[in-house]
């Protein structure tokens, strides 16, 4: 996940804090220290971000020579604006409720309005800074409604994308989408796009793709493209962040790295390093996507720096930490992934798609470590977050096209101008019903979605079996026909009379093809059956050639033989054994099979002493060394889906567990009652 919600709140701290020319209808004593504060006010207006501290030294001497007048609070107003450039968010705080206690003092005066919605418009952004939306809507409101008492129409858009603003990072989507709109209208009535519109179509853009509409998303972005030219370094700032976080949800990698890029270049010309965190941040988590660890690794560090002190804000630091575990991931360094992972966290303080991506991890990181069980609880965990998720993007969309359809322009100008009469309540009467009747086809429409989810996963469960069947058959195929070998050598058997010493392993052959086919085309086989056919390969293999190996059989006496197993679950491990084990220089060469029953489980353990796993046809597939092992392991997979207790089975280098040991271990755990059933 990007950090969309800090980037919101930043670029909306940023593009809001402008200085409002207000003109008195009075006529005000022109002494020469008004006038000279007001030559200040005019000449810093522009300048407030550039350098803040030095325009806080000036007005706050050019404030020290006035008295309790308007000059004073507006030059007041100016000031707490300026600390928050300055990121003295408390000074900034103090000096606005000047601002604004002086307001509720003068609650008759026209002038003091006109200074007031420019306060309460401030204090809206201070809210936000620390996360505080519901006051901060409370206080954009204010300055909406001030600015109407006051006929400053030419401020509407600004406060309507500060609501709009604040609304999205809020989730509120359908309240977004009616102020952004809104903006938009008030602009183009008022001849001011040039002024509002990138901002606007920006915010539009971001909010489309927030809910995955991504056709609305590109037109919105590409229209705001085409806008750049002659804006501020904060909107182009805004645009650039949010273009490339839309390129990065499509997975358009290399245009989102341009664009962060880009963000990066501009936010150098600023003061505000958490732009510079920000824009660093968003580098290293595409390095991350492009699997280029060292790149990632130095944007990821110089993010931390930039962010500073705000590194420990709880869902900042949350953020971080995720991305630096997948690149201990990516680095293969799990120890470091496991700490970055397992540090406590509030989960009513995170975000649900930052912990969806935190499961996400955490199922990889067991995926590696080998750690099945956990891994499969955190996939379940993933795939109820991202159902979650989706849910609720499907919600916030069919209330968009609601809100959307709903606005209409021209209601919009009256709005603005008069009450509604008796008959526009008619026709929202009428709009309202067409509105239910959409919303119900849109819940139907879900409904049907959520079916045919349903099927689909049905649909890929029986493909699953198919692909288990199909292996099996692949197997019988591999095996040369047995039924027409067993049969061919059944008819030559009689000839065979003569030469005594190739009868028995001619009966042998036959009696292990029959029971190896018999076993292929079988779910599961009583363990007895299974022992015989591992007993008569072994016996063949020895009457083939002259072995220098031993078997160890240990069989505990309490071991019930009519439990049902894997079919080929002891064979495939011991034959793979047999030919790949051992090397010339093995010494003592031995196969141990042990099985045991042990807390109402069937334990069957292969060990042998040869030269272990290969480690490299391993990296591909831990699953197993060959296709009868991807066989069986895949067969148990689906099996424990059907299955409360679920049936083990690894394999393992001997020298992981025990360092003095070598060679191969195989183990696998049956439950008593398991079901062998598709």
């Amino acid at each position: 996940m990007r950090l969309q919600k800090l980037y919101i709140l930043i670029s909306l701290c940023l593009t809001i804090f402008q200085l409002t020319n207000c003109h008195s209808p009075r006529r005000e004593v022109l002494d020469p220290e008004i006038t000279m504060a007001k030559a200040v006010l005019e000449a810093y207006k522009d300048s407030l971000s550039q350098n803040p501290n030095a325009v806080i030294d000036t007005l706050s001497k050019t404030r020290s020579r006035l008295t309790d007048s308007l000059m004073f609070y507006k030059l007041s107003n100016a000031l707490a604006k300026t600390y928050f450039y300055g990121n003295q968010l408390d000074s900034s705080f103090t000096i606005n409720q000047l601002v604004i206690n002086f307001y509720e003092r003068q609650l008759g005066r026209s002038e003091v309005k006109e200074l007031a919605y420019d306060a309460y418009n401030s204090r809206g952004v201070l809210l936000t800074q620390i996360n505080k939306r519901d006051s901060a809507i409370v206080c954009f409101l204010k300055a909406y409604k001030l600015m109407r008492e006051t006929r400053q129409v030419d401020q509407l858009p600004h406060v309507c994308i500060n609501l709009a603003d604040c609304y999205q990072l809020k989730g509120d989507f359908t309240s977004a989408s009616y102020y952004y709109r809104k903006a938009l209208t008030v602009s183009d009535s008022l001849q001011m796009s040039k002024k509002y519109n990138l901002s606007i179509l920006s915010g539009i853009a971001k909010l489309y793709h927030e809910l995955e509409n991504f056709d609305l998303a590109e037109a919105y972005y590409k229209q705001a493209n085409e806008l750049l030219d002659g804006h501020s370094d904060h909107e182009k700032f805004f645009f650039a962040t949010a273009y490339g976080n839309y390129n990065y949800a499509t997975k358009q990698y290399d245009k989102a790295l341009e664009q962060f890029r880009q963000s990066l270049q501009i936010a150098k010309r600023s003061t505000r390093t958490i732009s510079l965190g920000i824009a660093a941040g968003n580098i290293g988590e595409v390095f991350l996507l492009k699997e280029q660890p060292d790149s990632a690794r130095y944007y990821l560090d110089l993010a931390t720096q930039y962010f500073g002190d705000l590194s420990t804000h709880t869902s900042l630091q949350f953020y971080m930490n995720g991305l630096y575990a997948s690149l201990a991931l990516l680095e293969n360094n799990l120890p470091e992934a496991e700490r970055l992972l397992m540090r406590p966290f509030d989960a009513s303080q995170i975000q649900p798609q930052y912990q969806y991506f935190h499961h996400k991890r955490l199922h990889e990181f067991y995926l590696r470590k080998k750690d099945f069980r956990k891994a499969y609880q955190y996939y379940t965990q993933t795939v109820i977050y991202d159902d979650s998720l989706r849910n609720i993007k499907t919600r916030n969309n069919i209330a968009e096209i609601d809100s959307r359809y709903r606005q209409d322009t021209i209601l919009i100008r009256k709005d603005m101008q008069i009450a509604l009469t008796e008959s526009r309540a008619s026709q929202w009467q009428n709009i309202a019903i067409f509105s239910i009747i959409f919303l119900f086809l849109a819940v139907a429409f879900v409904i049907g979605i959520i079916f045919y989810r349903r099927k689909l996963r049905e649909f890929r469960y029986q493909k699953q079996v198919a692909t288990i069947n199909g292996l099996r058959m692949e197997i019988v195929r591999n095996r040369l026909s047995p039924h027409f070998v067993f049969n061919a050598l059944n008819t030559i058997m009689p000839t065979l009379e003569n030469y005594k010493e190739l009868q028995e392993p001619f009966r042998l052959l036959i009696q292990l093809l029959r029971n190896n086919l018999q076993a292929s085309e079988q779910m599961a086989i009583p363990l007895k059956n299974e022992i015989i056919l591992v007993k008569d390969y072994l016996k063949l293999r020895t009457l083939k050639e002259s072995t220098d190996f031993s078997i160890d059989w240990q069989i505990g006496e309490n071991v019930p033989m009519e439990t049902l197993v894997p079919s080929m679950s002891i064979q495939i491990p011991v034959e793979n054994a047999v030919k790949y084990a051992f090397t010339s220089q093995s010494i003592v060469p031995c196969i141990r099979i042990q099985i045991d029953l042990q807390h109402n489980s069937l334990s069957i353990v292969i060990e042998d002493n040869g030269v272990g796993l290969n480690t490299i046809s391993n990296i591909n597939d831990k699953r197993g060394t060959g296709s009868g092992l991807k066989m069986l392991y895949r067969t148990i997979e689906i099996l424990n889906t059907k299955n409360n207790e679920k049936m083990q089975f690894t394999i393992q280098n001997r020298r992981d567990t025990n360092p003095s040991e070598e060679g191969t271990r195989v183990t696998l755990i049956v439950p008593l009652g398991y079901k062998f059933e598709l």
